[in-house]
């Protein structure tokens, strides 16, 4: 509300408050301290920052692939870049092919076992030899059968021993996932790759608990966490068995919409489309579950940044947990390892132009304005004649949005560009891309109310007979 006696006024949009990135309401509250549109920034390090440039770290020379690959899997004796057909090793800046074989629709899981690795992801069941540096193939026996290996969508290790889910029916094909009738727990023998069931494996199998598709499993602490359609359970040591503990009846939303960020954090979609994220304390609920309306999601985390990053090939989002602030970003990056090599889409993985808007203000007052400027302040480098702004208006809630037109913002961060409204959203953007990192501290807007007086000041709109809320 303003105080000067002539209604002039001048009201600040806060680092606090742009560093919280998209609204997680579809129905923005006046004044709410979320943005409407915000893409290629993030909050970060108190302010809104530009999210960073991953192409530099991108393994090269990767072939053209459908989503959800490319594909990175990091183990302790190999790195391994998967496309629908191909795998290949990396090391050196170097690709090599070791296996080929039909279009496969769903991603690997691995099982980095005491002497080899063992890849699969329902169709195939693949041997690393370490030694030799080649991967063969397995032939694996259905889930009907009480031994050796069988064709399974995920899998992990605890102490040694090898367990493994989505215990496949022959023939997955896209529209019948591998894990379509299992939600079966399969344990090896321990010290081997053998889940026959015999006197000297005394864990065998078990249900998962939710009673459906076993999704994907990962070790967290002494826990087994494993994720199924409609649930989520932990699997713990007990005696020469195993127990189980229910920890949410929403199981993961699909899956490759999960990863690690470290041995203490996992994070996913869940089915409700909430991001979650899952540590020794428990679950967290993230909530922007409005922007999460398709199944192709995959999670990556980068850990030079402390980003996650949320991609389905076609668009996509990143999160700083740090602050708790969501941004549109990159929709290619389909995987990122520890040591922070990225693959995914080289068209979708540098950053594009930035957007922003903010939510929609009323200055506290009803009474038509007139904004006279808004200043910037940035942290931008070699961004002088890229750097535009606008202002959309309306008379109230119920009219479209109108837009001034985009004017360059001077040198000293101001944009001058009177517009006459009773509501307003403040904009930017950039041309292009933006070479170099920046950041938004804050945003000021300066203005005049018209017809300013007393009845203003205790909230009734002049012209008119009833009071106005302010809600």
């Amino acid at each position: 509300m303003p105080t000067d006696p002539r209604g002039e006024f001048s009201h600040p949009i806060s680092a606090d408050m742009l560093k919280n990135g998209l609204t997680r309401d579809e129905h923005l509250a006046r004044d709410k301290n979320f943005l409407a549109e915000c893409e290629m920034v993030v909050g970060y390090a108190g302010s809104l920052a530009t999210v960073p440039n991953l192409v530099s770290a991108m393994a090269p020379d990767l072939p053209d692939c459908e989503w959800p690959f490319p594909q990175v899997i990091t183990t302790q004796r190999a790195l391994f870049i998967c496309t629908e057909q191909d795998i290949y090793t990396y090391s050196g800046g170097a690709l090599n092919l070791i296996w080929s074989g039909d279009e496969n629709y769903w991603r690997w899981t691995v099982l980095d076992h005491i002497t080899d690795v063992w890849l699969a992801n329902g169709q195939h069941v693949l041997r690393y030899n370490v030694a030799k540096g080649e991967l063969t193939p397995e032939e694996p026996h259905g889930g009907e059968v009480d031994v050796g290996i069988p064709n399974f969508v995920c899998s992990t290790t605890y102490n040694g021993q090898s367990i493994i889910g989505g215990v496949t029916v022959p023939e997955p094909s896209l529209e019948t996932p591998p894990s379509a009738t299992s939600d079966q727990v399969w344990f090896s023998v321990p010290g081997e790759m053998n889940f026959s069931l015999d006197e000297r494996n005394m864990s065998g199998r078990r249900s998962a608990g939710a009673h459906c598709d076993c999704l994907w499993m990962e070790k967290l602490g002494r826990k087994v966490i494993v994720f199924s359609s409609h649930g989520t359970d932990a699997l713990y040591p007990a005696d020469v068995g195993w127990g189980l503990e229910h920890i949410t009846d929403y199981g993961l939303f699909s899956q490759w919409a999960i990863t690690r960020a470290d041995e203490g954090t996992l994070w996913f979609i869940d089915s409700r489309r909430h991001l979650m994220e899952m540590n020794a304390d428990g679950l967290r609920d993230h909530g922007c579950e409005m922007w999460f309306d398709v199944k192709e999601w995959v999670l990556s985390w980068d850990p030079r940044h402390k980003l996650l990053y949320i991609c389905n090939g076609a668009e996509g989002f990143v999160y700083n947990p740090e602050e708790e602030s969501l941004a549109r970003g990159v929709a290619g990056i389909s995987g990122i390892t520890s040591s922070n090599l990225v693959v995914g889409h080289t068209g979708a993985v540098a950053p594009g132009a930035i957007n922003v808007t903010t939510n929609w203000y009323d200055f506290g007052s009803r009474a038509y304005k007139t904004i006279q400027r808004v200043e910037y302040s940035m942290a931008v480098e070699n961004a002088r004649n890229c750097l535009q702004g606008a202002i959309d208006f309306r008379a109230d809630n119920e009219s479209a949005w109108r837009t001034t037109p985009w004017k360059r913002i001077c040198p000293s961060g101001i944009l001058w560009t009177p517009c006459y409204g009773i509501e307003f959203r403040i904009r930017l953007r950039s041309r292009g891309a933006l070479t170099q990192q920046g950041h938004l501290d804050n945003i000021r807007i300066v203005g005049t109310v018209h017809g300013y007086d007393f009845l203003n000041a205790i909230g009734w709109a002049p012209n008119s007979n009833s009071p106005t809320s302010e809600g």
